[in-house]
């Protein structure tokens, strides 16, 4: 499976889904693992809980990048007419 190494991989519907997840208070540590790795490899959630458990672990610490929250926003080209 692949995953994003930055936030710039990232489109703006995993985004959002990661942003709902971090509102949530009914999952465990494991669960919102999977779930992130989930959103960031497109996979159901099934096929990541069928991973080895050190697969998963390994996997989403490579993801570091999520600690930092992305700060710049996204420039627009302007052209004058």
């Amino acid at each position: 499976m692949r995953y994003p190494k930055s936030w710039n991989e990232v489109n703006l519907a995993q985004l959002h889904e990661l942003d709902l997840l971090r509102q949530r208070t009914d999952l465990d540590a494991e669960e919102i693992m999977n779930q992130i790795l989930s959103v960031l490899s497109n996979e159901h959630i099934e096929k990541i809980e069928e991973l080895p458990h050190n697969e998963r672990i390994a996997a989403y610490r490579k993801l570091t990048f999520l600690n930092e929250y992305p700060s710049k926003k996204p420039t627009r080209k302007r052209y004058k007419i």
